[in-house]
C-alpha cells in the first residue's frame, strides 16, 4: 500500500506542476485541476479479521489528506447499491411511462 500512496502521490505532484501549460494546449478542451483528489482501490477489508487491524486500517486511510483508500469488497458493495439505485430508477420511469 505504501508504494501504492507513494505512487500515486507523485503523479498527483506531477499533474499540478504540468497543469499550467496542459491549459495552455488545451485550445479546445475545458482543463482545470482543483485540489487534486486521489483514489486507490486495493486489498479487502474482510482480510482485516483482528478488530486492531481494521481500527489501524481506518484510522490511517481516514488521516490521509487528498487521498482516498477504498477495498476491493467496499467497491464491489457501492457498485451493487449504485446498480440497485440505477434499477429502482429505471422501473419508476418504466411504471409512470404505463401510466401516462
Amino acid at each position: 500500500m505504501s508504494g501504492a500512496i507513494s505512487q500515486l502521490l507523485t503523479q498527483k505532484y506531477q499533474l499540478e506542476t504540468d497543469i499550467a501549460s496542459l491549459m495552455k494546449n488545451a485550445e479546445d478542451r475545458n482543463v482545470e485541476a482543483y485540489n487534486v483528489q486521489g483514489l486507490i482501490i486495493i486489498g479487502r477489508l474482510s482480510d482485516l479479521d483482528e478488530n486492531n487491524m481494521k481500527r489501524s486500517f481506518e484510522l490511517y486511510r481516514n488521516n490521509l489528506k487528498n487521498l482516498r483508500i477504498v477495498t476491493y469488497d467496499e467497491c464491489l458493495e457501492q457498485l451493487k447499491y449504485f446498480v440497485d439505485l440505477l434499477d429502482k430508477d429505471v422501473r419508476l420511469h418504466l411504471d409512470e411511462n404505463k401510466q401516462g
